[in-house]
């Protein structure tokens, strides 16, 4: 993970030798891994280790050239472009971006707990509810069709399943589960705040159908900074 993922190739062992017995050993090996542990503390003593893994640098292989290139290799060598690894990172990142705004990839999807969060602690939660939409359909002259997205709205209230009526007047009163989400402005639709009641259901959490429902992007950040600032407060209580 450390020679590969934080690109200390310095650090890269040896598994065996036809020259040296000694390579490979255990012995070898254990003190290998502690000149690595080390390292890796005095990083952290000077709160120089890295947050995130840098992107990787791949090796090229050169080989000595045979013949005259054709056009087409030619072509291939002149688009050939040697990038740093800060370049090469915001390269992976606009790309990345450019594949979710495509729908092909999601990263927020990805980045959700197994496990749905329990009701009661939803409120002033941000979440994404998979919301659909009719869209006009350009193969139809008036004909419309349905388009899901995930909506994000904060959840501002939460039904305790005994008193919680959608308004005073109602008769009915709420399910547990039902929660009052604040939908912002949204150009794109054409729509103004709002609020809604929704009933979210345990067994669709994260799943890609009608009124699925997950955290949304700021959540997850704002989760995992406090998941992060934690784990520093343990390491230096420790």
């Amino acid at each position: 993970m450390r020679t590969r993922g934080l690109q200390w190739v310095e650090f890269a062992a040896r598994w065996s030798s036809s020259t040296d017995e000694s390579v490979g050993t255990v012995e070898e090996l254990t003190g290998h891994l502690k000149e690595l542990i080390e390292h890796e503390r005095d990083l952290r003593e000077r709160d120089e280790l890295p947050d995130v893994a840098p992107p990787p640098v791949v090796r090229r292989k050169t080989f000595k050239q045979l013949g005259t290139p054709t056009a087409q290799a030619e072509v291939l060598m002149a688009a050939r472009e040697e990038l740093t690894p800060d370049e090469l990172r915001e390269a992976a990142e606009d790309e990345r971006d450019r594949l979710e705004e495509a729908g092909e990839i999601d990263h927020v999807a990805d980045a959700q707990p197994e496990r749905p969060p329990d009701f009661a602690s939803l409120l002033n939660v941000h979440l994404e509810v998979r919301w659909p939409y009719r869209v006009p359909d350009k193969g139809k002259k008036r004909g419309y069709k349905t388009h899901y997205i995930w909506a994000e709205g904060e959840v501002v209230e939460i039904a305790d399943g005994t008193t919680t009526k959608r308004t005073p007047q109602c008769k009915t009163v709420l399910a547990w589960g039902a929660v009052r989400i604040k939908w912002p402005k949204d150009s794109r639709y054409d729509e103004d705040e709002s609020f809604t009641w929704t009933v979210l259901v345990a067994d669709s959490w994260r799943k890609e159908k009608h009124l699925g429902w997950r955290f949304a992007k700021p959540e997850l950040a704002r989760r995992g900074a406090a998941a992060r600032a934690a784990k520093r407060a343990r390491a230096d209580t420790s």
